[in-house]
């Protein structure tokens, strides 16, 4: 009997098989999204397209692609029922990073709610833009930039949804040219880098350049293999910079020039030792250019020599005042001035004005001594008349002031090359921006060295590299000095150099962006005309209302910024400029930028 009963249980599923697949499918057919010609126009106020969207915590039913088609087909939509979350959330990619002017947006839910609206422009960190009612059908996104939106409806309530769109805004989209990325991924030799800015080496780096010969600077560069199939590196080197080039009218469009026996292309050792530059580093300071300024003796970098007849000339570009000079001697009780000669130049004649003594170096690290001027001159001598017992003498700082704040000279003196310190050792030059004038590429390089488990910027430096041919001629690289690292009274460090915008063509002016620690990192901004670049005691910096003398006046524009930036003037038809950074230094694809817009000109 047990077996009959199998058997009877066996021939009835048969029998219901057979009959569903001769009867009427019981499936229903999936639904379809009718042709769509909608052409996409590049001009504000046309629809933007909408590469995907989707609802990963929420069951739909109906057609979710219905919603973003750019032709109305109110007949199909989208049902959000259940949700693993509180929540509906709805996530759209558009095809690129663009500035979107409206939001349109068509449901039918029961009760009245705000929906959370979020932006991303890589689709992984998502910032809170905005609400919007659910009985509104539109919001302003007032030209945000943005390539993912998230909409967050709080409710468990069903939603039906029957269109979702986007309106462009006046400004640029934002495109990942693949070609030109891969053209960086390579299996031998250089093989990646951090730190990139590139140079059109005809003089005029600006949007949409005719030029075809760009010049590309690297930081921290491997140098080595890659296993094609793998993707890791195979005994890679890390040297501290690079270069390459592209034309793309050239047979071989890319070059890269790197070393593999040198610790970079570009070397630290002019910023190293005793030159007498070292006595307006900020190196081993707490506030730079300041009379109260302290010098700790175990970082501080110092003037030496072993010429104890030795004169230290400081040299200005034009007749200049000079209120005073305020002098630290060097730590090392062998090595203290104790007596100076002071001479002035004015008319190319020179002249003696006082002798003035040092104390020796105090445990306070303050000033050893500040000898009036308070005249116009070109130059000023100190000539060395008594000096402590030792293999050498020197001093560890120099502050030269100015009427409207510090000044920069020019230091001449006889210097003594000693074995580098554990910490100088450990030294290298990180570029940051720079900008093409006559024959020459100008870059900012930062001194990186070694600090416990970590690093720290000691000064910034400026390059000169001569162009020749198309090419860069590093080899031939002038290594020059700058006031553009300063440590503020309020605790704060202020480093120029991150950016740089070539604007002389609009106002006559090179803008210098830089940063300020202090509380966030907050941009900042510098500026000069051409023929003033090389002589900082004509530059100007923002001080938030206007452009002032003294660099310790210079006041945030906004914070959250990185220690690598790009500034681009966006035309005239714009007055704007955009602002590219990693918000807040947070280490992601550096293609992946932050662009924000500032009405002109901050």
């Amino acid at each position: 009997m047990q077996k009959l009963y199998g058997f009877f249980i066996l021939t009835i599923s048969s029998l219901a098989l057979i009959g569903c697949q001769e009867g009427e499918s019981m499936e229903e057919e999936p639904l379809e999204l009718p042709p769509c010609p909608y052409e996409y126009r590049l001009e504000k106020d046309a629809k933007m397209p909408i590469q995907s969207i989707s609802a990963p915590y929420s069951t739909v039913t109906g057609l979710l692609e219905a919603v973003i088609t750019p032709c109305e087909q109110n007949e199909l939509t989208a049902l959000f029922t259940e949700s693993t979350l509180r929540t509906h959330q709805i996530f759209l990619t558009l095809d690129a990073i663009y500035p979107i002017e409206q939001m349109h947006l068509d449901l039918t839910t029961l009760g009245v709610f705000d929906i959370r609206i979020e932006t991303s422009l890589d689709g992984v960190k998502y910032s809170a833009l905005t609400a919007m009612a659910s009985t509104e059908t539109s919001k302003n996104f007032e030209g945000h930039y943005a390539r993912n939106i998230k909409l967050i409806f709080p409710t468990q309530n069903d939603v039906t949804l029957h269109q979702i769109a986007f309106t462009l805004a006046e400004g640029y989209r934002v495109l990942l040219d693949e070609p030109f990325s891969k053209a960086f991924f390579k299996e031998e030799g250089w093989t990646g880098a951090d730190g990139i800015f590139s140079f059109d080496l005809n003089g005029r780096d600006t949007l949409n350049a005719p030029n075809p010969n760009t010049a590309f600077i690297f930081s921290d560069t491997f140098v080595g293999g890659v296993n094609p199939s793998t993707q890791q590196r195979i005994a890679p080197k890390l040297i501290n910079n690079s270069l390459a080039y592209y034309n793309k009218e050239a047979l071989e469009p890319w070059t890269f020039v790197y070393t593999r026996t040198e610790k970079a292309l570009f070397l630290a050792d002019a910023y190293l030792n005793h030159l007498p530059f070292q006595l307006l580093s900020p190196e081993g300071l707490d506030i730079s250019s300041h009379i109260n300024g302290r010098v700790d003796p175990l970082t501080t970098s110092t003037w030496l020599t072993d010429d104890f007849d030795a004169t230290l000339q400081i040299s200005f570009n034009t007749l200049t005042d000079v209120k005073a000079l305020h002098l630290w001697n060097h730590p090392d009780k062998t090595s203290y001035i104790l007596e100076v000669a002071v001479y002035i130049k004015q008319n190319d004649t020179w002249t003696f004005l006082k002798n003035a003594s040092l104390e020796p170096f105090n445990q306070a690290g303050s000033v050893s001594a500040s000898i009036e001027i308070n005249q116009a001159v070109e130059a000023i001598e100190l000539r060395v008349l008594g000096h402590e017992e030792g293999p050498y003498i020197g001093l560890s700082k120099l502050f030269v002031e100015g009427l409207e704040g510090p000044l920069f000279p020019v230091l001449t003196a006889p210097y003594v090359e000693l074995p580098l310190s554990k910490d100088d050792q450990s030294a290298r030059l990180w570029l940051q921006d720079g900008i093409v004038i006559g024959s020459n590429l100008y870059v900012f390089p930062i001194l990186v060295k070694d600090e416990a488990n970590f690093f720290r910027v000691d000064n910034v430096g400026l390059m000169e590299i001569p162009i020749v041919d198309g090419v860069l001629h590093h080899e031939a690289t002038a290594y020059l000095h700058t006031p553009l690292q300063v440590y503020t009274e309020d605790g704060g460090t202020i480093f120029f150099g991150a950016g740089v915008m070539d604007h002389r063509d609009i106002d006559g002016y090179i803008y210098v962006y830089g940063y300020k620690d202090f509380g966030g990192r907050q941009l900042i901004v510098a500026r000069v005309q051409e023929e003033d670049f090389l002589d900082f005691n004509a530059w100007t910096y923002f001080d938030g209302t206007d452009f002032k003398k003294d660099i310790r006046s210079v006041q945030g524009i906004m914070t959250g910024v990185s220690a690598e930036l790009s500034v681009s003037y966006m035309g005239m038809h714009l007055k704007t400029l955009s602002l590219s950074v990693d918000e807040n230094h947070h280490l992601r694809d550096r293609e992946l930028c932050l662009i924000r817009y500032a009405v002109w000109p901050f």
